[in-house]
């Protein structure tokens, strides 16, 4: 009763031979020649408008081979194209951008803690976001109407006609005719908004060279520097520097050159604005008001011994090969400890063999105190500093956009 069930529904599909794995579209299955079955297909069924087919080695009864394995493998291939027909049908309001991208990642990133992202979610919503551009609709924002979390009005939006561009009290919007792939992840609400590394693309239209490098900093680091500038520790990073920079390698449009430019100043492994504050003064090119040092390693693990034999510290700021660190000593922008005070992290640090240097907030904050530090690091690195005349003008340019920007991290402008 079933096989004939079965006969009559392939039959009314098919004109000639079919293998119903073939069918099914499952990746493993391979028909092969007319008049045989597919060898590799997960249910092996070969019918001629609901007849038996005899094979080259003689006539073969209809037969229905089913396993566990294969029957789970065919069934959720089907659950998949059904889910993946039913998410590119879902409507979409609109598509975050900009600013309003930059503080949907940074509350989610503090309410859900670490943020995984499969390809199967990005190539859905990046779907999605090219049906809607394609059309050329408008963005659905009004009065009262729920939006992602951590988005504040206006919601800044990508359409992709000039039919479709808005600009309202709750929404803004600019064109964009496409987006690249899997660059669009579901936002809640009905919108989508865009992956961390194509968050970072779009940034580089409007921001400084410097301020975007300080948000890849953030992206790749493990804080969260929210709007108002409150500090939040020890969330696990959104992207890396190489996931950043094979993004926009790959990637075309508006903010591409920028974005590389930015890329290659960016670190991973800042825990604190202040690390990355120190690491971008001390080593970014001298003609952008940096010193120019080698690049460090940052929160460097470094073994211990004494009490704590086999124990670990994360050092701030480090040149392994110098055996230098450099430690910022205040927890205004750093996390607690988890061991002890700042002086005996640094006790433990030099019986690890390395040289500590201590940053005080007055360093940070002034040139003068600052260089004096920077001429130390410089020495101990056996690095001469070069500078031109003009240098205190350029450092003093850069340390007030870094300041501004870690002070003010949600100031669209």
């Amino acid at each position: 009763m079933a096989a004939a069930g079965i006969r009559g529904l392939l039959g009314g599909w098919a004109r000639g031979p079919v293998c119903i794995g073939c069918t099914l579209g499952w990746n493993g299955c391979r028909k092969a020649d007319i008049g045989t079955c597919c060898e590799d297909a997960a249910v092996s069924i070969l019918v001629r408008n609901g007849k038996k087919i005899p094979s080259p080695a003689g006539p073969r009864r209809f037969t229905l081979s089913l396993g566990t394995g294969c029957v789970m493998r065919v069934l959720g291939r089907a659950v998949a194209s059904f889910g993946q027909a039913v998410w590119e049908s879902m409507e979409t309001r609109g598509i975050l951008a900009d600013w309003s991208a930059v503080f949907y990642w940074r509350e989610r990133r503090v309410a859900c803690g670490g943020v995984s992202l499969c390809g199967r979610e990005l190539r859905g919503a990046t779907s999605r976001a090219r049906t809607f551009l394609a059309k050329g609709r408008k963005p659905s924002v009004s009065k009262g109407d729920r939006i992602p979390a951590g988005c504040t009005f206006p919601l800044q939006t990508i359409v992709g006609a000039k039919s479709g561009r808005v600009t309202r009290r709750f929404v803004h919007s600019r064109i964009c005719a496409s987006v690249p792939d899997q660059s669009m992840v579901d936002a809640g609400e009905g919108f989508l908004a865009p992956c961390p590394e194509y968050c970072f693309m779009q940034m580089a239209r409007t921001l400084h060279l410097v301020e975007l490098v300080v948000l890849g900093f953030e992206l790749c680091g493990t804080y969260v520097v929210m709007p108002g500038g409150k500090t939040v520790y020890g969330k696990p990073s959104l992207t890396t520097v190489a996931k950043l920079r094979s993004f926009v390698e790959a990637a075309r449009g508006p903010g591409r050159p920028a974005a590389l430019r930015a890329v290659a100043f960016v670190q991973d492994g800042s825990a604190s604005p202040m690390e990355t504050m120190l690491a971008m003064m001390l080593c970014m090119p001298v003609r952008l008001g940096g010193f120019g040092l080698p690049r460090p390693s940052l929160n460097h693990p470094v073994s211990v011994g004494g009490r704590r034999r086999g124990g670990v510290r994360y050092a701030d700021v480090c040149w392994p090969e110098a055996g230098l660190i450099c430690e910022y000593d205040s927890d205004e922008f750093h996390p607690d400890r988890q061991y002890g005070n700042d002086a005996q992290r640094r006790n433990e640090l030099r019986f690890a063999g390395y040289s500590v240097i201590e940053v005080r907030k007055t360093q940070v904050l002034y040139y003068e105190p600052f260089f004096a530090m920077a001429r130390d690091v410089a020495s101990v690195l056996g690095k001469r500093l070069r500078l031109p005349k003009d240098f205190g003008e350029k450092h003093v340019g850069l340390r007030l956009r870094l300041l501004g920007r870690l002070r003010n991290p949600g100031l669209m402008g």
